[in-house]
């Protein structure tokens, strides 16, 4: 699900106690090492709880890269909306056409459409315009509601969920920056390594 890294940044970002229990007793320096599944258990992180831990911390993460993605995207938006110059499709860009196609004589004459210049104005695309209407507030958003998502997931035990986090244990305190800015200081005075998880 993710490397030793992303999983000690998914605790310290979570909301979860269980969360910052399971992130001390990952992080503590041990002369005996221990699994991380056991650790898991020791603090009462189920495999549902791991993976609410994780869609949590990528969501953040998915809804940062797309905030940053904005200033370019919004760009593009405009330069959409915006009109172009097309080619004239009467004239075909020349600005004249003949007087009388079925006359002898052949005699050419400006472009009725384009007044000679053989170009034309093209509006800009209407979906782009309409987000823009809408994003500045020219007009209001359409009503209706927004996708739903069901997620059916058999997520197995805490081994399956973690097995590939095996060996994140560290040899070495921490400190890591939670959600708010905060340091977090993962360094306990006193761990309990019976077996009976804090919550």
């Amino acid at each position: 699900m993710g490397q030793a890294d992303d999983l000690q940044l998914a605790l310290s970002r979570s909301s979860s106690a269980k969360a910052h229990r399971f992130l001390v007793l990952l992080t503590t320096p041990r002369k005996i090492p221990i699994s991380v599944t056991r650790l898991a258990r020791m603090a009462g992180v189920e495999a549902t709880d791991l993976f609410d831990i994780f869609k949590d911390y990528y969501h953040s993460q998915g809804l940062m890269t797309m905030v940053k993605a904005l200033p370019a995207l919004a760009q593009d938006v405009v330069q959409d909306s915006m009109s172009i110059q097309v080619e004239c499709p009467r004239c075909e860009g020349w600005g004249k056409v003949l007087e009388d196609p079925d006359a002898e004589e052949k005699v050419k004459v400006e472009c009725p459409r384009c007044s000679g210049s053989g170009r034309m104005r093209k509006a800009g695309d209407a979906d782009a315009r309409k987000l823009m209407a809408e994003t500045v507030g020219w007009t209001k958003r359409g009503g209706g509601a927004g996708p739903s998502v069901n997620l059916n997931l058999n997520l197995g035990g805490v081994e399956s969920v973690i097995e590939e986090v095996e060996r994140a244990s560290t040899s070495s305190p921490r400190k890591i920056a939670s959600a708010g800015g905060a340091i977090v200081d993962v360094t306990p005075d006193e761990v309990d390594e019976s077996g009976g998880g804090g919550k």
